[in-house]
């Protein structure tokens, strides 16, 4: 039985990308107290996740739940997780939270939905709704997910540039690189924030997806290392990219939005970053005219399984103060059509739930994930240790001053060990 979500429109067809469409709706709901709530929402503000775009949620829940309050936090351009860490440890803990990283070693702090009559029927189908189980526990349903690592590019620059092929391999790449610089553009964009560490993460964890994704399990086996491994592989072809100039020198000093906007206006010629790269080049007033190809395969002439991230997931913190208002918002921000259909387009997701018309470049990113099989990396109890993103992140950026791919993977090696258990 597929039940339909809440106030939901026609689906737009997915091919299945990840399997299933949401059993949601048509369920007992959440009771919401009758007397006045309060509810503190943490969010991720982006440059096309808007404060404002968050408030238009809250005005909808607002329509079914007039007397809850939704304080809306974020962490104000600091990082993401090391404030809400912050707040935890100051007592002001946020009742609901997303982008937040559940595994074995904090899924004390989350509250358990798997009593709640929609998480069970969301958690019970494929795909999607599957990737917040932890055992018998559901701490959040998934509505959407981006592509960890693609190649979006300027179809003009490539024209300009005489490739008129899409690279499929990594060597292809390079030589488009080397087109493009001899043009005149700048080959392939970056920047400083989290970009040099998520580049790194995404093009290690899609070479391991021609083998499968049990990387992270042989390195907690001690079967695998970073050093000479598809780790070391993408610090040698970061290495050569700014050794060739394919990359700007400076691009540890330049911001992630900015950077991006640059690449939506005609910056740049190549970008490879998470789909949700996509939100930037729609929003922009005047775009480029961009596409997308897949992240090469190093051992394989087929396209491998593309590595995904689940994203839109809520969950509830057992520090919060209102718990139960906060069910009550994660079951609205989990089921109501119109909350996903804003908040996926916004984030530049991929959705079986979602209902607006896709942009071209949208539609180049669904039939990419239709033509292979999904993979998410990082799930359940298969998760590096704790700090693993600022670990490669800090590391990732030593290419930039000097230091060598091999002298980098055995420190991410050391780092491994000495983070395992903490």
């Amino acid at each position: 039985m597929v039940m339909q979500l809440k106030r939901s429109r026609a689906l737009v067809g997915t091919g299945i990308l990840l399997a299933g469409v949401m059993a949601l709706g048509g369920c007992a709901a959440t009771e919401t107290p009758e007397e006045p709530q309060e509810v503190d929402w943490y969010v991720n503000i982006t440059g096309t996740l808007t404060e404002a775009v968050y408030q238009s949620v809250i005005d909808d829940f607002n329509v079914e739940h007039p007397n809850v309050t939704v304080r809306l936090l974020n962490s104000g351009g600091q990082d993401y997780a090391t404030f809400l860490a912050t707040l935890v440890a100051s007592g002001n803990a946020p009742d609901v939270v997303g982008s937040t990283p559940i595994t074995p070693d904090n899924e004390e702090q989350f509250v358990d939905l798997s009593d709640e009559a929609w998480a069970q029927e969301a958690a019970a189908e494929p795909g999607l709704g599957q990737a917040g189980l932890f055992g018998d526990a559901i701490y959040y349903v998934p509505t959407a997910y981006q592509i960890s690592g693609v190649f979006f590019y300027n179809k003009t620059m490539f024209e300009d540039a005489g490739i008129t092929e899409l690279p499929t391999t990594w060597e292809e790449v390079d030589e488009a690189a080397a087109a493009l610089k001899a043009a005149g553009y700048v080959p392939i964009a970056t920047s400083g924030g989290f970009v040099p560490g998520a580049q790194l993460r995404m093009q290690a964890y899609q070479e391991f997806m021609d083998d499968g994704d049990q990387w992270l399990e042989d390195r907690y086996a001690g079967d695998a290392t970073f050093v000479d491994s598809a780790w070391q592989n993408v610090l040698e072809r970061t290495q050569r990219w700014i050794q060739e100039g394919y990359v700007r020198s400076d691009a540890l000093g330049l911001d992630y939005g900015t950077v991006a906007a640059d690449f939506a206006t005609g910056g740049y010629g190549m970008f490879p970053i998470g789909s949700f790269l996509n939100a930037n080049v729609d929003q922009a007033t005047d775009p480029a005219d961009i596409g997308v190809f897949p992240l090469p395969s190093s051992s394989s002439d087929d396209l491998p399984p593309r590595a995904v991230n689940p994203t839109m997931g809520w969950s509830v913190l057992t520090a919060g103060r209102h718990e139960d208002a906060g069910r009550t918002l994660v079951e609205f921000l989990s089921t109501d059509s119109d909350a996903i259909n804003i908040l996926v387009k916004a984030d530049g997701g991929l959705s079986p739930y979602t209902s607006f018309e896709m942009s071209p470049l949208l539609t180049e990113l669904q039939d990419l994930g239709d033509a292979s099989t999904p993979i998410s990396f990082e799930r359940g109890d298969n998760v590096p240790p704790p700090g693993f993103p600022q670990g490669v992140l800090s590391l990732s950026q030593k290419l930039f001053t000097g230091s060598s791919p091999a002298d980098i993977a055995a420190e991410m090696d050391q780092w491994w060990t000495s983070n395992v258990g903490q």
